[in-house]
């Protein structure tokens, strides 16, 4: 490379410089490629917004409030505590992948699909409908970083699990939408949303209960004669 002296024109003068800082900036990546880090203090954020230099991995956790599934879609098993529990647990090697993360203002497109190949074990279990709610939380590492460090790159929770030919699809909605998403309200009138004497109902089923003798019976009809003051369907034997 020819540069041109540091004493001329203002336009040599610019050029100079601009060859200059061109050149220090490719040998200071060369420099960091031979020596690791260069004895330099590299961070997180280093990598992350450097297109050269990044090298990103990811660790995902399965929780469904009974069990945790530890994922990342490195080529080796992983040793991280991302959760700061104070103990590095085993992040299990996996054909894991997610479709690019983009966040918008319509809440219906907030979602992230993740990809299983279809002979995952646990995978097969999402495909099953379950009574929990099953979060996903997704961290992003990059190799070059030595201090290691994880970012929370996504979190959220499965809501549809689909599988194809090929893999299953678990489809993760972001943790805020469903709280912006508008839900059942309150009718507090004869159309109440609970059901009767249930969860949600205030009504205690003892204090309505009328004791009643059964006078005669034939097949499913019933005769209990404290039944008469009330219409038909009044009570539930």
């Amino acid at each position: 490379m020819v540069l041109l002296p540091q004493q001329g024109p203002p336009g040599q003068r610019r050029r100079y410089l601009q060859l200059r800082r061109f050149w220090q900036d490719g040998a200071a990546r060369r420099h960091r490629r031979r020596a690791g880090h260069g004895g330099a203090v590299v961070t997180y954020a280093t990598p992350e917004n450097s297109v050269d230099d990044g090298e990103p991995y990811f660790l995902y956790l399965f929780n469904n409030g009974v069990t945790k599934k530890r994922f990342t879609n490195d080529a080796d098993t992983k040793l991280a505590d991302p959760e700061e529990t104070g103990t590095p647990q085993k992040w299990y090697k996996s054909s894991i992948a997610h479709t690019e993360i983009e966040q918008t203002g319509n809440i219906e497109r907030n979602s992230v699909d993740i990809t299983f190949p279809l002979s995952d074990a646990y995978a097969r279990t999402l495909l099953k409908p379950a009574s929990e709610v099953t979060t996903v939380t997704i961290w992003r590492g990059h190799h070059t970083d030595p201090d290691g460090e994880l970012e929370v790159f996504w979190k959220g929770r499965v809501v549809d699990t689909t599988d194809s030919k090929l893999n299953i699809k678990v489809t993760v909605e972001l943790a805020s939408t469903s709280m912006r998403r508008p839900g059942c309200r309150a009718r507090y009138m004869r159309t109440c949303r609970h059901a009767l004497y249930f969860s949600g109902c205030n009504l205690n089923l003892d204090d309505w209960k009328i004791p009643a003798t059964v006078s005669a019976a034939a097949g499913l009809v019933l005769t209990i004669a404290a039944a008469a003051a009330q219409p038909n369907d009044y009570y539930k034997a």
